[in-house]
């Protein structure tokens, strides 16, 4: 599901990241099913797609430039520096402790040319004419405390932590909305 609202959110696109159309190697953080990493297969056939996660959920039919690998992204990396072209993180940021580590091994493996993306969701409830329960302000604000008891950062914790460090250069931060539901 998150893999649909994103493309709908990127308007059909699998990644912001102005790359070239023949990279040699991509890499996909926290794959999850692997359905991002198969989809980018599919329009980079010659580049070499890596997929790792925890977790092996991924299916078992994959095109034949798909490898997929259990890694834990939180800890050191085994590839070499200046080894991807472009590297994708999403949806992962409950699951990681510390940023600094993962976005130094990032930097680390990403060619002095190439491209970082780093996409996730937030989940923060607006209310358009100020009439929200506060029932669900105080959800909100509990999910955060819990996140922050877990010392798991929020998304807007995460980009604090890529600002501070300034490993990367040119970088952009773009937000998009989600559609307005109407509950009642």
């Amino acid at each position: 599901m998150h893999h649909e609202i994103m493309l709908e959110m990127l308007d059909g696109k699998l990644h912001l990241a102005p790359i070239n159309q023949n990279p040699e190697r991509i890499l996909d953080v926290g794959t999850g099913t692997g359905i991002w990493a198969v989809d980018c297969a599919a329009l980079y056939p010659s580049a070499e797609m890596i997929g790792t996660d925890l977790s092996p959920i991924q299916p078992s039919w994959i095109p034949h430039n798909v490898t997929f690998e259990v890694d834990d992204a939180a800890r050191d990396w085994t590839r070499p520096d200046n080894y991807f072209e472009f590297i994708h993180i999403r949806n992962i940021s409950q699951g990681i402790e510390d940023w600094d580590q993962l976005l130094g091994e990032a930097y680390r493996c990403t060619k002095p040319s190439g491209y970082l993306e780093l996409a996730e969701l937030e989940m923060k409830l607006y209310s358009d004419d100020n009439t929200m329960a506060p029932a669900f302000n105080k959800w909100i604000q509990l999910l955060k405390d819990a996140s922050d008891k877990m010392k798991r950062p929020s998304v807007s914790g995460v980009n604090q932590t890529a600002s501070r460090k300034r490993r990367f250069c040119g970088c952009q931060r773009r937000y998009g909305e989600a559609t307005i539901w109407t509950l009642g």
